[in-house]
């Protein structure tokens, strides 16, 4: 597995597989997005200020993504950050989402003054529970 930082323009056509997928979307604010255009257009929305702490999945160096894992903080607390992640469907059950997120949430304490991260799960599935094992 790889992360590298997130490019919404070279990213979203791949993400699209999440993002345009009414399942996966199911309980984020927006339904899926139609096209890639929407998709790109607002992996940059989510992405802007945060780029230090957006990044892509891939399971090879050079490989599509396949999942994107941010962490970002728009709350009272500049120490307090929520972490977001979601894995295409064909790649989940091979544990990208906990090791990701392991990477992110290590390299977020060693970088900043971040002493709490939250994250709430919405979807559950033995896999989804499995990876969250860590």
């Amino acid at each position: 597995m790889y992360m590298r930082p997130l490019n919404p323009i070279a990213d979203g056509p791949a993400l699209h597989a999440i993002f345009g997928n009414p399942d996966c979307c199911t309980w984020l604010p927006d339904p899926a997005f139609p096209d890639v255009k929407t998709t790109i257009a607002k992996l940059k929305s989510w992405t802007d200020g945060f780029e230090a702490t957006s990044w892509t999945i891939a399971p090879t160096e050079d490989g599509p993504a396949v999942g994107r894992i941010s962490l970002y903080n728009i709350g009272r607390d500049p120490n307090v950050w929520e972490a977001a992640c979601m894995v295409a469907p064909a790649a989940r059950g091979q544990n990208f989402a906990a090791r990701g997120l392991s990477y992110a949430i290590g390299f977020l304490f060693a970088t900043t003054t971040a002493r709490r991260v939250y994250a709430c799960l919405l979807y559950t599935s033995d896999a989804a529970d499995d990876s969250l094992r860590v």
